[in-house]
């Protein structure tokens, strides 16, 4: 979790709800966190977006997920521009159905792998040509959660993250080398289920705050990184990588699968348990048991590093 949102903010977002939907209808608040609080109103939904975010950045990705050849892929704002509202930028969305995390029988992992390939295989190049395409945020954000990491008090959890991160920096040159002559393509940069809805009867993408080029691998990272520390089954992933294969994805030679997924996936489980101790020492509590197995993950990563 993180910070809650100002209420000045939240109720600000409602109002700017209540206007597009006509006014009259009560505003509900999906998300109080204070990087990213998220309000719906009837069919809008509202969004602002974290206070570092980079107002030529929002628009630059805005305009890529816009594009026509996106458009089937991400779920459209209701505004080609952002929003000013309480010195924070914010975007309007429509109403979209999240997958049931309680259902995961029902989850549709094939098409979340699909859905992937399709956005990796968007001529990147023709799209350039035509608007900007910023990079995608995924790799900074580890950084930034081993920066944050470094304010929470000194635990033998906390060492094992930050040995577990000193571990990947020591890949993390060779993993570039490896990876030198591939294209990048456009990728989503924080790629998970939870990033998915169902608007119209067809699946979508949400979250555009990281959306960029890049190397497709990291958009494979969390689900793998989930596979790999059990919070999905083995039958699940197969499921995403089959779709993923079947659609032409390029992220990935099936023949071995971890040459390019072992690295991201390792560094997005170091990002996962940073936030996780961060976020706990914060609100006062301990961590539960999906948070513990990212730690304990770390702890066999950091018996990589002598010393």
């Amino acid at each position: 979790m993180s910070e809650p949102a100002d209420p000045a903010l939240l109720e600000a977002l409602r109002e700017v709800a209540r206007a597009r939907e006509g006014g009259g209808a009560d505003a509900l608040v999906l998300s109080n966190r204070e990087d990213g609080p998220v309000v719906r109103c009837g069919a809008t939904v509202v969004k602002a977006h974290a206070s570092e975010t980079d107002p030529e950045l929002l628009r630059a990705r805005i305009g890529v997920v816009t594009a026509p050849e996106l458009r089937e892929l991400f779920l459209q704002p209701l505004l080609d521009e952002p929003l000013v509202v309480r010195g924070r930028l914010v975007t309007v969305w429509p109403l979209g159905a999240p997958i049931d995390p309680s259902k995961p029988e029902l989850a549709p992992f094939r098409e979340t792998g699909c859905l992937a390939a399709r956005l990796h295989r968007v001529d990147l190049r023709r799209l350039a040509t035509r608007l900007p395409v910023p990079p995608g945020a995924a790799p900074s954000r580890v950084k930034e959660a081993i920066l944050r990491l470094a304010q929470a008090t000194d635990s033998s959890e906390r060492r094992a993250i930050e040995r577990a991160y000193l571990a990947l920096v020591a890949g993390w040159q060779a993993f570039g080398a490896r990876h030198a002559g591939r294209a990048p393509t456009l990728v989503h940069g924080d790629y998970h289920l939870g990033q998915l809805v169902w608007h119209e009867g067809a699946l979508r993408l949400i979250d555009i705050d990281d959306v960029g080029q890049g190397d497709p691998a990291w958009d494979l990272a969390r689900p793998a990184s989930w596979f790999a520390t059990g919070i999905i089954s083995p039958a699940d992933w197969s499921a995403i990588v089959a779709g993923y294969v079947d659609a032409g994805g390029p992220a990935v030679e099936p023949r071995d699968l971890w040459a390019s997924l072992d690295l991201p996936a390792r560094a997005v489980t170091v990002q996962s348990a940073a936030r996780a101790l961060a976020n706990a020492e914060r609100e006062g509590r301990a961590l539960d048991e999906m948070e513990l197995g990212w730690v304990e993950v770390c702890r066999d990563m950091a018996r990589d590093v002598p010393g």
